[in-house]
């Protein structure tokens, strides 16, 4: 009976120890950080209809990608997105927009442009033609 007992004990302790040793190992929850900024540019292209984007802003780069909306001119949508990133980070460096669709024949692409944002900030300040702007401006497309 007693080494019933002593068993029982010894099972107890065995099943809080491996519990202890589990608690141990589970990684502890690390502090999550908002950017302001990803939510400020997210609210600015819902409000030009561009819904569901994701957008990640660094010290080195804003990153926006999205479906285009069916109704959106890609072009508008394009420059709808710089000046929502301009107004809200105008002295980051880089912009890089990735904007996937639905070609004329069925076929998803991805358009992908890289731009600085001092380079937009100056073509919405008038320092740069839409010509000179455009020729900062490399599209590339490649399937989905």
């Amino acid at each position: 009976m007693l080494k019933k007992v002593f068993i029982v004990i010894g099972v107890l302790i065995a099943i809080l120890v491996a519990g202890a040793v589990v608690i141990y190992l589970l990684p502890t929850p690390q502090a999550v950080s908002v950017n302001e900024k990803n939510s400020e540019i997210y609210s600015l292209m819902v409000a030009g209809g561009i819904e569901n984007a994701v957008v990640d802003v660094t010290a080195d780069k804003v990153l926006v990608t999205y479906n285009l909306p069916a109704d959106l001119d890609k072009e508008a949508s394009w420059f709808h997105t710089m000046g929502a990133v301009a107004a809200a980070v105008p002295n980051g460096k880089t912009l890089i927009i990735e904007t996937h669709y639905r070609s004329g024949n069925g076929q998803n692409k991805i358009d992908t442009l890289t731009v600085q944002i001092k380079d937009v900030t100056d073509f919405l300040g008038g320092r740069l033609t839409e010509m000179q702007f455009r020729a900062k401006v490399p599209i590339t497309t490649a399937s989905a």
